[in-house]
């Protein structure tokens, strides 16, 4: 009889050639009879790949930038055809998050990326008519960083959550649009917002009755590849330490891309200013 507490494992992988390389790993670690490698993307994946309603669990890792950013929720949705009533999806919880910061020094950065097109006079060419879509372009770009705690208006705990349950939704569509409003905790001092980091956890709940494990990529915890995202404001917002800070923010599937689009509008509920971001493509 077989001893292994897991009689079968399907792993898909859309790369042929990693699709090889794990099949040989599995096969050399004597788990060859419990491991079949599937060299498909999942949504290829058919009943005669794997029987309707056949497997216990769903361990997915397509995870992106801000989560979303290529497509995996629609996939993991799809893949419960193939899961048993009561089966887990894992991880089965997450929550996207968003702090606001202030760093004059990124915008200026930013802005000195752009000089060249200030040129009147380049080969006797005048390009400053580029100027604007240059500038709107600079603004429109995924800016990748790892972000330390104290560069934040607020601590990462702090910071309002969008929750999203991975587990139950049943048709993929559901995950192509995304819409929520954000509120956020007053701050310990007046500021100039320039823009907001975005970044996301996850909870592998259902396992057992214990604390479920959490993956996190705030800021201040261990580095992950998807580091933080920089979303910079179109331009910047002032609010005093106790002005009401609300944010609208979209996630819009793009599916040419195989990515989000993101933008956000900001409001001081105090002041009544406003201010924006994006639509910032989450493939950059």
């Amino acid at each position: 009889p077989d001893s292994s507490p897991v009689a079968k494992v399907y792993a898909i992988e859309g790369s042929p050639e990693i699709a090889r390389v794990a099949s040989r790993l599995s096969r050399s670690n004597g788990f060859g009879r419990q491991v079949e490698v599937i060299p498909k993307h999942l949504e290829d994946i058919t009943e005669e790949d794997i029987p309707l309603q056949s497997v216990d669990v769903i361990v997915s890792e397509l995870f992106a930038h801000f989560l979303v950013g290529e497509v995996g929720l629609q996939v993991v949705t799809e893949a419960k055809k193939f899961l048993k009533p009561g089966g887990l999806v894992l991880p089965s919880q997450a929550w996207l998050k968003l702090a606001p910061f202030e760093d004059p020094e990124l915008g200026a950065e930013l802005r000195r990326r752009h000089t060249f097109w200030q040129n009147k006079d380049f080969m006797g060419f005048d390009l400053t008519a580029a100027l604007p879509f240059v500038e709107e372009q600079v603004l429109q770009e995924l800016i990748l960083d790892l972000v330390t705690p104290d560069q934040l208006l607020m601590s990462a705990e702090e910071a309002p959550a969008e929750y999203l349950d991975l587990a139950v939704p049943e048709n993929p569509d559901q995950w192509n649009r995304l819409n929520f409003t954000l509120s956020f905790p007053t701050r310990s001092r007046d500021a100039l917002i320039d823009g907001f980091c975005g970044w996301w956890d996850v909870s592998f709940a259902g396992c057992d009755g214990r604390e479920p494990p959490v993956l996190s990529t705030a800021p201040g915890v261990p580095s992950t590849v998807w580091a933080q995202c920089r979303f910079l404001l179109h331009k910047p917002l002032s609010v005093a330490a106790n002005d009401k800070l609300q944010a609208e923010c979209q996630l819009k599937c793009n599916k040419e891309r195989e990515s989000y689009s993101f933008q956000m509008k900001v409001q001081n509920k105090t002041s009544r200013k406003e201010a924006s971001c994006g639509p910032i493509e989450l493939s950059n």
